[in-house]
């Protein structure tokens, strides 16, 4: 309720020719162009996870690999391989040390970090 009221208070305040793009910037709604394109799946991705310690984004995919990126270079810094089918999804333990990967060939995969 009070985050509602506070979004109410800030239309209320909000100048009849304010534009939508100052809006936007106080809520950090995403604009184009993006930071970077990662590619290297060969098929469609499954999920993308952020890791809670380090500049990594952490990718899964139908082409059963899990692919670690740099965030700061949009490099990409390992692939992991153990899955013979699609990689349905990932998570990740809070201090970043155990990657966990279920895939459509009916296991699961705990990962080290």
């Amino acid at each position: 309720e009070g985050q509602l009221a506070g979004l109410q208070s800030e239309l209320k305040n909000l100048e009849p020719g304010a534009s939508r793009r100052q809006v936007e910037q106080g809520r950090r709604i995403p604009r184009a162009p993006h930071v970077k394109s990662l590619i290297g799946h060969r098929s469609p991705l499954s999920r993308v996870l952020f890791h809670p310690v380090f500049t990594d984004v952490i990718t899964c995919s139908e082409d059963a690999s899990i692919k670690i990126w740099d965030f700061d270079s949009g490099t990409l810094s390992s692939t992991l391989k153990g899955h013979t089918a699609s990689v349905n999804d990932i998570a990740i333990n809070s201090d970043g040390t155990v990657l966990a990967s279920g895939s459509s060939d009916l296991s699961i995969k705990l990962w080290k970090f």
